[in-house]
């Protein structure tokens, strides 16, 4: 009896395939943004040495508006789905519309402190993504073990 128990009690702590499956589409999301962003700093720094900086200034003020613009639709979604998922997203979308905007002063400075800025806004994005699918795999698996109690089903087996 008590092998039967902890068998099923193994079987049920065990995340089912939808789960995994939720957890590796989280974490392809993750990074796809990830490849998005790093080859959107690659592109401004092609734009760094290739464009005239007075032209960049000014299509950098324009993406930022584009990222706010985007950044305030998610924020309205999310608000009117009560989802923090996408409201999140408007956090993150608006971080870049300012990183964007702060560029416009970064372009007149010195090539290679531009060149660490860039460095370091993409270890910092890479490293953030990273993490936040973790967390995000944390909270299922705690969800997880938390509908599947232990004791309620010890109980049950018990009973029976």
């Amino acid at each position: 009896m008590i092998e039967i128990l902890e068998e099923d009690l193994s079987k049920n702590k065990k995340l089912t395939p939808e789960l995994k499956k939720k957890i590796r589409k989280i974490f392809g999301k993750n990074i796809f943004i990830i490849g998005l962003i790093l080859i959107y700093m690659a592109l401004l720094t092609l734009a760094f040495y290739k464009m005239e900086l007075n032209t960049l200034s000014t299509d950098l003020k324009v993406l930022s508006t584009g990222f706010l613009v985007f950044a305030i639709i998610k924020f309205e979604q999310g608000y009117k789905n009560d989802n923090e998922g996408i409201f999140l997203t408007g956090i993150e979308l608006l971080v870049l519309a300012i990183i964007t905007l702060f560029m416009t002063v970064l372009i007149s400075t010195d090539e290679h402190f531009f060149q660490s800025i860039i460095m370091g806004i993409s270890i910092f994005v890479a490293v953030y993504y990273i993490v936040k699918s973790f967390v995000i795999r944390g909270k299922i698996r705690k969800q997880h073990k938390k509908q599947v109690s232990d004791v309620r089903d010890i109980i049950k087996k018990g009973e029976n």
